[in-house]
């Protein structure tokens, strides 16, 4: 019984972490927004590692770079 609500929880924890995810562009991030998974470029070389806040500088250069992203932008909602 202990051993299926704990599965239970954590199925649950993990459709309620999936949930909090949203793709944006480039344009609509704002500073404090995390990344839910790692940004790479079209080349293969990581950009960002998932869990990284954004700042108005790199949301800058994301902006800027956005047709060379192989990843599309998956931030983790906090509003949630």
């Amino acid at each position: 019984m202990v051993h299926h609500l704990a599965a239970l929880l954590s199925e649950q924890a993990a459709l309620d972490a999936a949930e909090r995810k949203q793709a944006v562009s480039s344009y609509a991030l704002q500073p404090g927004m995390i990344l839910a998974r790692d940004l790479h470029s079209t080349n293969g070389i990581l950009l960002l590692s998932k869990g990284h806040r954004l700042d108005p500088l790199l949301i800058s250069k994301l902006v800027g770079m956005e047709s060379q992203l192989a990843d599309e932008i998956l931030i983790i909602d906090e509003s949630v």
